[in-house]
């Protein structure tokens, strides 16, 4: 009888444990990152957001980007890069394959047209460029600073190419105290060799920008001037120690490709150089260029 009784226990014990695993939430690998539950958080909360889009007529379904999210300096940093490719994924698995752009495919797309995290310091820059690598929504996010723990992540999604904007709820992120100093440590941005080549920042310090001696506005093209299009361009050029335009690239552009004949245009330009120290230097600057149909 005794021998019943147990027997008759331990097949409770384990029928009462094997429900419990069977209910119980699973735990996090042991390597899964500390601040992965609150990354699937945001990441319930921004699927819901998208998948309550308005629909829009006659386009193609979303496409999310998720951009590197930036300190409270503005600036890209090992920690946001590490955070957005966390929601990037999690996101990937709420709205199924190939709802998001590829970050690294994105990330190499700037840097062989020789953009830089300065340049997309710019929201309009991040916004179009976002656009034309075929970006439907873009989520961006601001870290707080680091010496006020807890380090909180705010976000954003922005409707493209409208740049209508959504908050969302900023969130704490559970971070040991070594990683507070990853989001002042620069990420890795490696420019392709035939990119444009810029001086840094340290180099054209305190040097006297170049001026315009013979600038030619550029002129619609002929798709533009039928559609009647205006707007304004960005683009980023570069000019040698004789004042000379040795590249160009497109910032911020338009369609009916205004931005590829303003390039034609800009590289025809001539400038007295940049001076530091009183000698001529190569430097890089933003031109910005509106062009108004008549």
């Amino acid at each position: 009888m005794h021998l019943l009784r147990h027997l008759f226990f331990f097949s409770a014990c384990a029928f009462a444990t094997s429900l419990l695993a069977q209910t119980a939430p699973s735990p996090l690998p042991q390597d899964t990152p500390p601040y992965q539950s609150q990354i699937n958080t945001l990441a319930d909360t921004l699927a819901q957001e998208i998948q309550h889009l308005p629909t829009r007529k006659k386009t193609p379904p979303e496409k999310i980007l998720v951009a590197d999210f930036r300190n409270q300096r503005g600036q890209l940093n090992v920690l946001g890069q590490q955070l957005a490719d966390a929601l990037s994924d999690a996101l990937q698995t709420r709205l199924g394959p190939g709802a998001l752009l590829d970050r690294k495919q994105f990330a190499a797309r700037l840097q062989s047209a020789g953009i830089t995290p300065v340049d997309l310091q710019s929201p309009q820059v991040l916004q179009w460029q976002a656009t034309a690598a075929g970006a439907t929504q873009l989520i961006t996010g601001r870290l707080s600073r680091a010496d006020e723990p807890p380090i909180t992540l705010s976000l954003t999604l922005t409707a493209l190419p409208e740049a209508t904007q959504r908050s969302i709820p900023a969130t704490t992120l559970s971070l040991p105290p070594d990683f507070n100093d990853l989001v002042h440590q620069s990420v890795d941005w490696p420019l392709d060799p035939s990119a444009m080549s810029c001086p840094s920042a340290a180099e054209t310090k305190g040097a006297t920008p170049p001026k315009c001696v013979l600038c030619n506005p550029p002129s619609f093209t002929e798709a533009a001037r039928k559609a009647k299009w205006q707007g304004n361009l960005m683009l980023k050029v570069a000019i040698d120690e004789q004042g000379q335009v040795t590249s160009a690239i497109v910032l911020i552009g338009g369609p009916y490709g205004v931005g590829e004949h303003a390039i034609e245009t800009v590289r025809q330009w001539q400038f007295q150089p940049a001076t530091k120290d009183g000698q001529p230097i190569r430097t890089c600057v933003p031109v910005d260029v509106t062009l108004h149909y008549y």
